[in-house]
């Protein structure tokens, strides 16, 4: 088989097993993605953790806090990017996607599958985001009615390897199954 970047089919392949890698080891790349929202103040990005993929739903997870601010934004406009960055294999990918808001009941079974001490995380006594007069210890309320997940449909893919001879950029569009094409670095 040829590098999967010089293959359309195989470099789309390529980047979902990246995503995939991402929530079943904690040093891949894809474990920790930029996700960018619009906010109120232009675009607003933060490093999120990537819980779950589902390629042939086209479907990623993050988990979150349900007051943070990510979620008020998704809220006024459900459109996002996530990026992955590859230092090792000079990767990037950046992922349109359509967020939904799971809450409640739907994501108990999540909630009961986190470990106790990651808990603490979520349900703090302040909301993320709040002003605080000093830093606060994390405390271990019972954050499930703060725990949401975020599911990301992935609508499209720009990937971009950044190979020594050669540079190669493709663009992904999902409408009633993938297509791509080659572009431009």
């Amino acid at each position: 088989m040829s590098d999967p970047w010089t293959d359309l089919d195989a470099y789309h392949q390529w980047v979902w097993q990246k995503l995939q890698d991402g929530p079943r080891r904690p040093d891949a790349p894809a474990r920790l993605l930029a996700l960018a929202t619009a906010s109120a103040d232009g675009a607003a990005a933060r490093m999120v953790v990537l819980r779950a993929v589902d390629a042939s739903a086209r479907m990623l997870e993050i988990h979150t806090d349900l007051r943070s601010a990510k979620v008020t934004e998704i809220r006024a406009d459900p459109l996002a990017t996530l990026l992955l960055w590859d230092p090792a294999d000079q990767l990037q990918a950046r992922l349109n996607c359509e967020i939904t808001l799971a809450t409640g009941a739907e994501v108990a079974p999540l909630w009961a599958a986190i470990p106790q001490q990651a808990r603490r995380i979520y349900g703090g006594a302040a909301a993320s985001g709040t002003p605080l007069t000093r830093p606060e210890p994390l405390q271990a309320p019972d954050g499930m009615a703060q725990f949401a997940v975020l599911r990301c449909r992935v609508t499209g893919i720009d990937a971009l390897h950044l190979g020594r001879d050669l540079h190669a950029r493709a663009r992904w569009r999902h409408q009633d199954g993938w297509h791509g094409q080659w572009i431009a670095p």
